[in-house]
């Protein structure tokens, strides 16, 4: 606001600034296109959202934050992902190529719209990103404004259109075009190939970890006595958890996932469980701790779904017999795709 002061006192015979406003409207269109296309191939290749992980599965609805409502919804479906993504892609496309930026604001501000209300109806941490970039789309489409409403209202013939241009002839006009369809071209490729990476190295295509799966424990020995498994229990187990490299969750009796770091040895059958790293964040903490050891076990897969852990945790020799529960039949997984809808089903 000073420097705005500033210049209008120091240049203030000067009657317009149209190829100022040519290369701000230019850069802007650039930023926002970048946007688009960096959200886009985040869901075109399903990244931002994964598929809902096994341990989520396994909590009640009510103890999601309206987040993660949302983020598992859109994961849930990659179809549905997908699509989105490619509605954004195309409009960030469409921005970087100069005679179709027009329908590319209009594609993107709808797009970005959209995002918009989701954030701020779910509570997602990005709420103000997404209002600048609504911001950006309606003042790309301002110069616009009285051409599009001629068209889209009133159903007339637009007049020629006053948009402020850097390039003042027709060779800077071609060769600007020409750069900028090849930036199109070379960050489209480059966020395929970093997305396409997440997604086998993180998503859903990426390699299961041993002993993948949600296992029902079926017997729980601590210090050589069986607990019954009764919901007041705080040291027996009641699911196992293997979803993610170098992770384990184990579920008690009350329903709590407690995630721990955790080591395979697949040739010496042993596993190691450390605290789990503490969550990232903003606000200065203490340096964080060595992990600590807290459990280590031999096991013994009997068959396919059976599974026997013996060892110690938390000091204490534990001996655990499970069985592999078929995560598919979740309603969520195995409901599968009709054209008809029954009456009476959820």
């Amino acid at each position: 606001m000073v420097a705005t002061a500033a210049w209008t006192a120091l240049d203030r015979r000067r009657a317009d600034y149209r190829r100022l406003a040519g290369w701000f409207l230019l850069v802007l269109r650039l930023s926002v296109a970048g946007q688009m296309l960096f959200y886009g191939f985040a869901k075109a290749i399903p990244t931002q959202m994964f598929e809902p992980g096994l341990s989520t599965l396994l909590q009640p609805y009510g103890n999601l934050a309206p987040f993660a409502v949302l983020w598992n919804q859109v994961g849930s479906s990659q179809p549905y992902e997908i699509l989105l993504g490619c509605a954004e892609i195309l409009g960030g496309l469409l921005l970087l190529v100069p005679r179709t930026a027009i329908l590319g604001a209009m594609l993107s501000l709808v797009s970005m719209a959209q995002v918009f209300v989701l954030n701020m109806t779910f509570d997602v941490n990005v709420k103000l990103h997404s209002a600048h970039l609504v911001l950006m789309g309606l003042v790309l489409l301002a110069p616009h404004a009285k051409g599009l409403t001629e068209v889209l209202v009133l159903d007339r013939q637009p007049g020629p259109a006053a948009v402020p241009d850097p390039f003042r002839t027709p060779r800077s006009r071609r060769i600007a075009a020409l750069v900028q369809v090849t930036l199109a071209l070379w960050i489209s490729g480059s966020l395929a190939f970093f997305q396409w990476d997440v997604w086998r190295e993180y998503g859903s295509g990426r390699p299961k970890p041993p002993l993948y799966g949600i296992w029902t424990v079926q017997e729980f020995t601590r210090d050589g006595q069986l607990l019954a498994p009764l919901l007041t229990d705080e040291n027996r187990w009641q699911r196992i958890v293997f979803d993610y490299p170098g992770i384990m969750e184990y579920q008690r009796m009350d329903g709590t996932l407690v995630p721990a770091a955790l080591q395979v040895d697949t040739h010496a059958h042993r596993l190691e469980l450390q605290t789990a790293p503490a969550p990232v964040t903003l606000r200065p903490v203490r340096p964080q701790q060595q992990p600590i050891s807290v459990g280590a076990f031999t096991f013994e897969q009997t068959s396919p779904d059976r599974l026997r852990l013996e060892g110690e945790f938390n000091d204490h020799p534990i001996t655990v017999t499970l069985e592999r529960f078929d995560a598919d039949t979740f309603p969520q997984r195995s409901r599968g795709f009709h054209w008809v809808q029954d009456y009476g089903v959820s």
